[in-house]
């Protein structure tokens, strides 16, 4: 079959690491299934793993953990599925021998110290084979033709975040910092659930223009100009009850967020700082998102909790339901996206970007190599 393969120790003039190659279809093992790929999404993390910026991910590995496809083999041991069900893949997935989880397309669990388990190859190629337990799916009659189910598995993060948000207090104004994808999805669930007051700040020009034109947000914000006067006057001088950093990298989003969040108030971490050098009280922000830690924090007489947010738990269901039936959602979610055409394309795109695109989404390959029948 066709695929594109990340190749650790090569790249092309661009700098980029992932070809096209022809590789062996894969067969569904004792607890897998096996899906005919549809259509995927292109996370922001191999956007960085196409240039060849995550050192962990194994060499020969075929990306791609944003993905829909159909059923067309299933593995021994597997109860519950049935040739032809629509998926959509939950990516992070464990094995017997350890706690720890590896993600599809990119890492296997850590075994032993320093060790980890093979790969699971993702979904950049005509088919994959998924553990059954990562499999979620879709009720294909309910499912706009123009909407990517792929993307189930990036916005369930921003649905676990708001539902997180409103379940840890009463949010009256929510502040969120960042305009990117997920900035963006979670605002469409913050207005889902009814969220009286959404103020949305992005610094980057054209991200903002994009925000203002979602007519999500009450308002987006530079957070660069008037950052105090302008929450003080949102807010009715409260300050925000709630605020979401998106943007993690060296803290400035948290210290934004510190800034605009009332005594007593809630700060929710998602974006991923720049390594583990960025510490709050001491502990790595990453650690207190990949761990989703809790903690108290001062600042300028203020008593903040802080909260560490990543993860889909115990949401798929209720999140597929609530999309699939709900037209005007799907629709919003999209609006984000930029279908960039078949997975032939996706090299060329990557090496060659086009300005303004947020995220990427393609079809399946157009001219297939792989000659298995179902």
């Amino acid at each position: 079959m066709r695929a594109w393969v990340y190749r650790k120790d090569k790249a092309d003039p661009q700098n980029i690491h992932i070809f096209e190659e022809t590789v062996n279809d894969p067969a569904p093992g004792p607890g897998q299934v096996l899906l005919r790929v549809e259509k995927v999404s292109v996370c922001g993390t191999d956007e960085s793993l196409f240039k060849g910026d995550l050192k962990k991910v194994p060499d020969g590995i075929i990306p791609g953990h944003e993905f829909y496809g159909e059923i067309v083999e299933i593995g021994g041991g597997v109860t519950g599925f049935q040739i032809g069900q629509h998926i959509a893949g939950e990516s992070h997935y464990s094995i017997p021998e350890t706690k720890d989880q590896g993600i599809i397309g990119l890492w296997g669990p850590e075994i032993r110290k320093g060790e980890l388990a093979p790969p699971v190859h993702g979904a950049y190629a005509e088919y994959i084979a998924i553990p059954a337990d990562c499999a979620n799916v879709v009720p294909g009659e309910f499912i706009s033709e123009h909407f990517w189910p792929s993307l189930f598995e990036a916005i369930g993060n921003d649905y676990f975040l708001i539902k997180h948000a409103r379940e840890i207090a009463s949010i009256r104004h929510l502040g969120i910092f960042g305009c990117g994808p997920h900035g963006l999805f979670a605002q469409v669930f913050a207005r889902h659930f009814q969220v009286p007051k959404i103020a949305a700040f992005e610094i980057d020009p054209y991200r903002k223009k994009f925000a203002s034109s979602l007519d999500i947000a009450d308002q987006i914000f530079d957070p660069s100009v008037n950052l105090n006067d302008n929450v003080g006057q949102f807010t009715d001088g409260e300050l925000f009850d709630t605020t979401i950093d998106m943007v993690g990298k060296q803290g400035q989003g948290f210290d934004a967020c510190c800034k605009t969040t009332k005594d007593g108030g809630t700060i929710l971490l998602f974006g991923l700082f720049s390594g583990d050098k960025f510490t709050i009280d001491g502990v790595s922000g990453n650690e207190i998102i990949f761990h989703m830690m809790k903690l108290s924090h001062s600042y300028d007489g203020k008593n903040l909790t802080v909260f560490g947010i990543t993860g889909r738990e115990g949401i798929w269901p209720e999140l597929i339901d609530i999309v699939s039936r709900e037209k005007t959602l799907q629709n919003q979610l999209m609006k984000p996206i930029h279908v960039m055409g078949t997975l032939d394309q996706l090299g060329e795109h990557t090496r060659h970007p086009k300005e303004g695109i947020l995220k990427r989404a393609y079809h399946a390959f157009v001219s297939p190599a792989s000659r298995r029948s179902s």
